[in-house]
């Protein structure tokens, strides 16, 4: 045992100064008044206790004596702040989980979150700390914080569990470990604690030098939750933003929810899932308006851990191309360009068109009339004396036998066994990019002139009888790729990121930046154009004249598989959490309660005459 308040020599002094004081009061004599009486008749029994007043005959009443010395005694070593101490005095690292899953909650819980509970039990292992061991406190998470050095105060350390709060995030436990025993090195006695809910990696933790010491929190609960998820342009289907994702149901009953998709807060359709205990399914959604923004996909489920029932991410908006349809009727053409929801489409015949006409784009459909602007456009089987390019007879039949797959106009198209004939033979001109060929005749042609992009194909798309493309999967691509050429758009991957990893933006050298959190604060970014988003939502990054923006979402199994890991137990040492009743408070407060009972107690039999 160590004292805190006083030394030892001070506390028995001080005990037999004011122990010795009561005594000396207890045996003092009381002095009476001589009096002239007429008779001792009534007086005997005050002459009775007058002889009581001797020393040995007063010592009779010892009861009242030693309650009072005993309580002065139990007072004064309350003032000396008395602590156990162990054979584990020395320094502790008490590693805080604070992973997204320290978020869940259940029944068995009270309904108290994981890391409310992890407060608790680190508060009540601070309280029954030895006066003399020290500890230092990480949070675990995507940034391993030291939220208090090493001290043996314990209302800082309490203080400091207080106000730590938990993350959305996995968690580096691997780093949290190699800097606990980094800070142990040299100290005596030295010891590392985890107060976790049991999803830590088993394999890592049997790796520190410091076999750690576990107190585990948490019921094991049920729980669904998305568990991978992506989302990226695509030119094969329409529109262009594929989303893909992952549900898993980590509990021992099979489940049925709804899946509800939103873009812009605007809910775009509901779907109902059936998910099997213990298996994950796959799902996939493209349904998407071209005006971008915010998406969001939500699983209506009612579970102990909601943070994995969303996912978000933000879709750049696709160019609306304002266009011109020159043709006849060609229903295969009109019904590709239709499939695109970016495309505004104007059709006339050959005889409205205007030659000064001006759109984003004009598609000329067999025919090839004068055009006097500068507007991109779309040939298909071009004829007449205004043809964009010379035609040198007929090709009468061939097969395609090359062609530029690098080019973003051929992207996913696969010109295999495709038969022509009856088409117009193309010259390519200086400058020209030959796409596709038949034989050593030209059928694709692009041209970029003037900040103008021209493209021409040699196909009548109209009947199918000179070519099978318009029967073909490739003939909607390939219109497709021709719109995305046009509108010049890149491919671009949608901008969604896992929560807790780094995420890097491009930046003009001398540029500042700054970060918009989804709780609306703001933060720097680092002068690489790098941040880390600790939370899930969306994030938008300003610089000098642009906006850009990312979303952070968990999708990670492990966080969301809320029963703790097989083989901790080997890895760790398991301790008991420390009740959180009674014998919780330092040892100098239940002193004073002991104290208090034999100062009332010794009243009480005062007052009943028992040791008067």
């Amino acid at each position: 045992m160590s004292l805190l308040g006083l030394s030892w020599l001070q506390l028995f002094s001080i005990i037999a100064a004011l122990g010795g004081g009561v005594v000396a009061i207890y045996l003092l004599k009381l002095k009476r008044r001589g009096l002239l009486i007429s008779s001792s008749l009534l007086w005997r029994e005050v002459l009775k206790n007058n002889n009581a007043e001797s020393l040995f005959e007063k010592l009779r009443w010892w009861i009242s004596l030693v309650l009072q010395v005993l309580f002065v005694a139990l007072i004064v070593l309350a003032l000396a702040q008395p602590k156990m101490n162990s054979v584990g005095d020395g320094a502790i690292v008490l590693i805080l989980d604070a992973s997204a899953s320290m978020q869940a909650r259940s029944p068995g819980d009270l309904n108290r979150t994981r890391f409310e509970l992890a407060q608790t039990a680190s508060s009540n292992l601070i309280r029954g700390m030895p006066g003399t061991q020290s500890m230092m406190i990480l949070r675990l998470g995507a940034n391993n914080d030291t939220i208090a050095p090493f001290t043996t105060e314990h209302e800082k350390l309490r203080a400091s569990i207080d106000h730590a709060a938990p993350g959305e995030s996995p968690v580096d436990i691997a780093g949290a470990l190699t800097l606990a025993n980094e800070a142990l090195v040299g100290k005596p006695h030295p010891k590392i604690v985890l107060v976790t809910d049991g999803g830590l990696s088993p394999d890592v933790i049997s790796r520190s030098p410091i076999k750690p010491e576990m107190i585990q929190v948490g019921s094991p609960v049920d729980n669904v939750g998305i568990t991978a998820f992506s989302i990226r342009q695509q030119y094969i289907d329409l529109p262009d933003y594929q989303l893909y994702f992952e549900i898993s149901n980590f509990g021992s009953t099979d489940r049925i929810f709804d899946v509800k998709y939103y873009q812009n807060d605007d809910l775009l359709t509901t779907k109902p899932v059936s998910l099997r205990a213990h298996s994950s399914i796959q799902q996939t959604f493209s349904d998407f308006s071209p005006k971008g923004g915010q998406v969001r996909v939500e699983l209506d489920v009612d579970d102990a851990f909601p943070l994995d029932n969303k996912v978000f991410a933000y879709l750049p908006a696709r160019k609306i191309q304002h266009a011109l349809l020159v043709t006849n009727g060609n229903l295969f053409l009109e019904s590709a360009l239709a499939a695109d929801p970016s495309l505004d489409l104007k059709k006339v015949s050959p005889g409205q068109f205007d030659a000064n006409a001006s759109y984003d784009l004009i598609i000329f459909d067999g025919v090839a009339p004068r055009y006097a602007g500068h507007s991109n456009s779309l040939y298909l089987n071009p004829q007449g004396e205004f043809s964009p390019v010379a035609v040198e007879g007929e090709l009468k039949q061939g097969t395609i036998n090359e062609f530029n797959l690098q080019h973003p106009l051929m992207k996913y198209i696969s010109f295999k066994d495709l038969s022509i004939k009856n088409v117009p033979k193309l010259k390519a001109s200086t400058g020209d990019v030959v796409l596709a060929r038949a034989g050593s005749d030209p059928i694709v042609i692009a041209r970029e002139e003037g900040g103008r992009r021209i493209v021409i194909l040699a196909f009548d798309t109209k009947v199918s009888d000179k070519a099978d493309l318009p029967l073909r999967a490739a003939f909607p691509i390939l219109i497709e790729n021709a719109l995305h050429w046009f509108a010049n758009e890149k491919l671009t991957e949608a901008s969604a990121a896992p929560v807790g990893q780094t995420v890097q933006f491009e930046i003009a050298k001398g540029s500042k930046a700054s970060v918009k959190n989804p709780d609306g604060t703001v933060s720097s970014v680092a002068t690489d154009g790098s941040f880390l988003p600790v939370r899930t939502g969306y994030y938008e990054v300003k610089t000098d004249n642009q906006s850009q923006f990312v979303s952070a979402n968990l999708v990670s199994a492990s966080e969301s598989d809320l029963n703790p890991r097989q083989g901790l137990d080997t890895a760790t040492n398991k301790i008991e959490q420390q009740s959180s009743g009674l014998f919780v408070n330092p040892i100098w407060f239940y002193l004073v309660l002991v104290g208090l009972a034999l100062a009332a107690t010794e009243w009480f039999t005062y007052q009943r005459r028992i040791t008067v």
